[in-house]
């Protein structure tokens, strides 16, 4: 490992903020796009650093990195569970929104990771020897860290967005409607539902950014007025 790997690291990190930031703002627009790269910026930033100079100074980075990689897929199906568990306490439904277009770009995406892990997979089963041997810490991370992402986002791509009972429920997120403190329909024409939370966690937004098509515009501010007058 030498500079050119920590140097390296940060660039995609930075290549990777700049890439979601320009989709984000083609889905909900600049200004709310602005906002979330604000928000995730630090943390993002941390995380780079982190990895880089972790690469830099370990001996064997690949090793910690594939241990990190099975326990944030590990993290990823616990979470899945809990959100279904938690739909499910959400009551009735009252309005199917559907899928909107941050659904389709996650579930494309998803598509995406999920070729690269199958295509993954099918290569260290039939050209390697010995499946779990140091050489291949490297090959396996990129491996448990596609198919964690191709799981996630495919979860989220195929769910839809549902005002319920007790709940907004957006791809993988259950929004009760006791946590929210305020919301804001912004973008050019309105339709990009800002919902601020009372709670926020280190290192994560206290809002959450919901595109609403105007078709269901109406029917979704009935709900809101309802339940946060």
């Amino acid at each position: 490992m030498n500079w050119f790997v920590v140097v390296g690291t940060l660039v995609a990190a930075i290549i990777g903020l700049g890439f979601g930031y320009f989709i984000a703002s083609f889905i909900v627009g600049k200004e709310a796009a602005q906002r979330n790269l604000r928000s995730v910026l630090p943390i993002g930033v941390f995380i780079g650093v982190l990895i880089a100079f972790s690469g830099y100074y370990l001996s064997n980075i690949e090793f910690l990195l594939l241990v990190l990689a099975v326990l944030s897929l590990i993290f990823i199906i616990g979470s899945l569970v809990i959100w279904f568990w938690r739909k499910q306490k959400t009551g009735s439904l009252l309005l199917n929104v559907g899928r909107t277009r941050s659904h389709w770009l996650i579930l494309g995406t998803g598509i995406i990771f999920l070729l690269l892990a199958v295509g993954q997979t099918y290569t260290l089963i039939t050209q390697t020897s010995e499946f779990f041997s140091e050489d291949n810490n490297i090959l396996l991370f990129n491996l448990v860290i596609n198919w964690a992402l191709a799981i996630l986002l495919l979860v989220s791509g195929l769910s839809k967005l549902e005002l319920r009972e007790k709940a907004i429920c957006f791809m993988t997120a259950v929004i009760r409607w006791d946590e929210i403190k305020s919301y804001k329909w912004e973008g050019k024409q309105q339709n990009i539902l800002t919902i601020w939370l009372k709670k926020r966690f280190l290192g994560l937004p206290n809002f959450k950014i919901l595109p609403i098509p105007l078709s269901k515009k109406a029917a979704v501010e009935a709900i809101l007025s309802e339940h946060l007058s």
